[in-house]
């Protein structure tokens, strides 16, 4: 846990980096606008799941999968395609047993794709 914390402290001055420059390059040229900015109506939503490996961690599975299963339900409310990727065992063991969910693993990966069965 503490490598964990260490590494993460390390990649903070990254991250603050990288907020200061996505928030200047919003506010340079309000004339140009690129594709990747523009807000359009939400017609498909990717959820990426990334989960422990073993039950030594309950709460945090457990706060994943509440959240995830929000954003699904947000995202639903919108009607958009919902694809969760989930990835680590506690993820695959949670989505594969729910019969909502038709489930695509790729091989030789932890991880499974999901869509819902209509």
């Amino acid at each position: 846990m503490r490598k964990a914390q260490e590494r993460m402290r390390a990649a903070r001055p990254y991250a603050e980096k990288i907020r200061k420059i996505v928030g200047h390059l919003r506010q340079v040229n309000l004339d140009f606008k690129h594709p990747f900015t523009l807000e359009r109506p939400v017609r498909a939503v990717g959820i990426i799941v990334v989960s422990t490996d073993r039950g030594l961690a309950g709460a945090l599975n457990l706060n994943l999968f509440k959240s995830a299963l929000a954003s699904i339900r947000e995202a639903r409310s919108k009607n958009a395609k919902i694809y969760v990727c989930a990835v680590g065992l506690k993820a695959l063991q949670f989505f594969a047993a729910c019969p909502a969910w038709s489930c695509r693993r790729p091989r030789r990966t932890w991880a499974i794709v999901l869509t819902p069965r209509i």
